[in-house]
């Protein structure tokens, strides 16, 4: 198992891989290259694919799918093991356990999707039988007692609604198929139900496209009335019933507002008096959070006095475990695994990586020794060359996936996911794409902790789970899956407040920071900088210019067949790659085409150019990100093999300087952007090369694309620095429009 101290360690990977400079590169740059230095592509979010932003999240009880706290599932809709949980029990356990709701903001003028308005309302269960769901919500939509105060369909569900909030519509889920109806009925329109993660979870989009939605966009605030019942056709309404009293209501969970509980409020039903419960609503924004600052400015005087206190506990907890493992590393055997432990809780990494090598040599099967060398291979990346760090972290996953797959014990379980969730949560999320993966690792060792927290001898504690569940929402807000770091968080919350005052204050602190001064920063809304993003470029007359001349030169050389002398090959060959690399932009095709023509282009320095160019943009064509690094990476090295044949060759250098000049500031390439320019400039004060109108407009589009990348600090200073000294050394530079604009002289 995880040794205690090194469970705080493992907080350093974190910390030490995330320094991996240079891996993180967003990819999400303008075209690497062009003559015309314009951007020919982008990326953006395709909104078809998202429900909007997430204005509200509702975390209910995992395990209360029992209604008023005695309902049994329906036998003949869905069968329920008797230990819940159980993995051979039937799928749909928990298939009524309704865990999350998540509120989406209303959507208008949607791009790339059929249905231009709407709202989407998302579900999200413990248990997978969609088919086994009857849903309701009763929404409130104005809050001005207007309304009605019955169920859709009189006596279904047995209720009554808080008389404050007669709802305006009802959103009904029955399988797969749904409706959004009003109050009155004249208005009934069928939705669009999604079914995602083996049926955990459903998503609802309602049109809004109907005069009488339009409130929805401008209202901050309804009132919904969240219900799941068990569906069968025959039930009244769909609802089905087990042969409880008739007064019991058929709803298996309910979402209450804070104070309340499900099992008190449902319930409240008296078969002498005829009554039934009723239920109230709970809150729900419709506009997206913004952020608190996370200063201590932002707190009451009593918060501050809070955060200080939570702050210093928490930076002695941090102290007191780290000498704690360094005496540890002093009382135990050489050789054994509780002396590799405690070099790694101690940092003493290159001791705790030769101790973990002996071990795996002696036990390659090991696999608390595969997880923790595993992720001390991963904090070799931190101190890497940016791109070489991508071979050394999927070196890490070998280890940390070897771990996994051989841990037997819960304790080795522990290990083996806190260590691979650990790296996940570290490595740039942009390259490698970990971090929601990283999220179920963690709730998988929270899982395994909680089996050995039931044993006081291990030492593992509640608040040890509640530190995964925090560490599996921290990956989620990385994944950018908003409503699902709210439940791992919510899970930490209740963990820690059940455990009282006491230890855990790094994870209190944590969850200070995150409940009492906030979490996200105000989201983009809008829509005009949503169209900018997604705009692409036209066909224009100089792009179908480009495809005639293409296939005119496709034709010569196909004519000249074998007979073709290596000089003809080439001349045409090169004009072909431009045309396809530089004004089509047709990447994939340009590559099997320099592979066809590998003799003829070899030697030729422009088409080695345009091909290390179409390496570069392979990065936006292909999809895994790490497929992205390795196409950087090969474009890269090829043009430091063509600075290597050619040294001096003006080509080679505007090429590359402008294509490294695009890269985003994580791939550190400031530097050697600036080296590349200066040995321009060298050239041209020497008179090596004759510097044009033209040379010289390239140039200042390249230092522009670094100013625009590093914006401020010395990083930005040193740059306008470097082009007011080469603009001095070269009056034509001076005299270029592009000089004031760049320099905003």
């Amino acid at each position: 198992m995880i040794h205690k101290n090194a469970r705080f360690t493992i907080r350093a990977i974190v910390v030490a891989i995330a320094s991996i400079a240079g891996v993180a590169f967003y990819l999400a740059f303008a075209d690497v290259i062009a003559r015309s230095a314009q951007s020919a592509f982008g990326f953006a979010a395709n909104p078809a694919l998202t429900g909007g932003k997430v204005a509200s999240v509702f975390q209910d009880p995992s395990g209360d799918d029992h209604g008023y706290g005695s309902l049994a599932y329906p036998g003949k809709v869905v069968a329920k093991p008797e230990a819940k949980g159980d993995a051979k029990g039937d799928s749909s356990s928990g298939a009524l356990d309704l865990v999350r709701y998540t509120v989406h903001a209303p959507v208008r003028n949607a791009k790339l999707t059929h249905v231009r308005d709407y709202w989407q309302l998302d579900f999200a269960f413990s248990g997978s039988d969609s088919l086994a769901r009857n849903i309701r919500v009763y929404i409130d939509a104005d809050g001005n007692g207007t309304g009605s105060l019955q169920t859709k369909k009189e006596f279904a569900e047995g209720i009554d609604f808080n008389p404050e909030h007669p709802w305006d519509f009802v959103l009904s889920v029955q399988g797969k198929e749904g409706s959004f109806r009003s109050a009155d009925g004249t208005i009934d329109e069928p939705v669009v139900v999604t079914v995602t993660n083996s049926g955990k979870d459903e998503s609802v989009r309602i049109p809004l496209g109907n005069p009488a939605f339009e409130s929805l966009y401008t209202v901050p605030e309804t009132w919904h009335f969240v219900c799941v019942g068990a569906f069968d056709p025959a039930g009244r309404d769909g609802f089905a019933r087990t042969g409880t009293p008739d007064f019991a209501p058929p709803l298996y969970d309910i979402i209450v507002p804070e104070g309340t509980t499900q099992e008190e409020t449902l319930s409240a039903w008296d078969e002498s008096s005829f009554s039934v419960p009723v239920l109230s609503p709970i809150s729900v924004s419709m506009r997206t959070p913004e952020k608190m600052k996370k200063q201590k400015n932002s707190l009451s005087a009593e918060g501050r006095e809070k955060l200080n206190a939570l702050e210093q506990a928490a930076a002695a907890e941090d102290k007191d475990a780290n000498q704690r493992a360094l005496a540890s590393l002093e009382n135990v055997k050489p050789g054994t695994l509780e002396y590799a432990l405690a070099a790694f809780s101690a940092g003493q990494y290159e001791k705790a990586e030769a101790a973990f090598d002996d071990l795996l040599a002696a036990n390659p099967d090991d696999s608390t020794a595969n997880g923790y060398k595993g992720s001390l291979v991963a904090l070799r990346a931190g101190k890497a060359m940016p791109l070489a760090a991508v071979g050394i972290v999927k070196e890490a996953y070998v280890f940390l996936d070897r771990a996994v797959s051989l841990a037997k014990t819960n304790a080795e379980r522990d290990s083996a996911y806190t260590n691979r969730g650990s790296v996940s949560m570290a490595i740039p999320e942009m390259v490698f794409g970990k971090a929601e993966s990283g999220a179920a690792d963690f709730i998988a060792a929270a899982e395994a902790r909680k089996l050995l927290a039931a044993d006081a001898s291990s030492g593992i504690t509640s608040l040890d789970v509640a530190s995964s569940y925090c560490d599996a929402a921290k990956c989620y807000e990385i994944a950018d899956k908003r409503d699902l770091a709210e439940t791992s968080y919510a899970e930490a919350k209740r963990l820690v407040d059940a455990a009282g005052s006491g230890e855990g204050a790094r994870l209190r602190l944590v969850l200070f920071q995150h409940y009492e001064m906030g979490k996200y920063e105000r989201e983009e809304t809008d829509s005009k900088k949503d169209v900018k993003k997604e705009k692409r470029e036209r066909p224009t007359a100089d792009t179908e210019a480009a495809k005639k001349t293409l296939a005119e030169i496709l034709a010569k050389l196909d004519a000249l067949g074998a007979n073709a002398s290596p000089g003809e090959e080439t001349t045409l060959a090169v004009a072909a790659l431009e045309l396809e690399v530089m004004k089509l932009n047709e990447i994939e095709a340009s590559l099997d085409f320099a592979a066809a023509h590998e003799r003829a282009l070899s030697e030729s320095v422009m088409s080695q150019l345009f091909v290390a160019v179409a390496e570069c943009k392979m990065a936006t064509v292909v999809k895994s990100d790490m497929d992205k690094v390795e196409w950087i990476n090969r474009g890269m090295g090829r043009f430091e093999k063509a600075n290597r044949k050619w040294p001096v060759n003006e080509n080679v250098y505007i090429y590359t300087v402008i294509t490294y000049s695009n890269f985003p500031p994580v791939m550190a390439m400031r530097e050697q952007t600036l080296d590349l320019l200066s040995a321009m400039q060298k050239n041209y004060e020497s008179g090596v090369w004759q510097l044009s109108d033209g040379q010289a407009d390239l140039v200042w589009i390249a230092i522009k694309n670094l100013c625009a990348n590093y914006r401020k600090g010395e990083e930005n200073k040193s740059i306008v620095g470097f082009a007011r000294g080469m603009r001095d050394a070269l009056p034509l530079m001076a005299s270029r429009p592009m000089a004031r604009e760049v320099l905003h002289e």
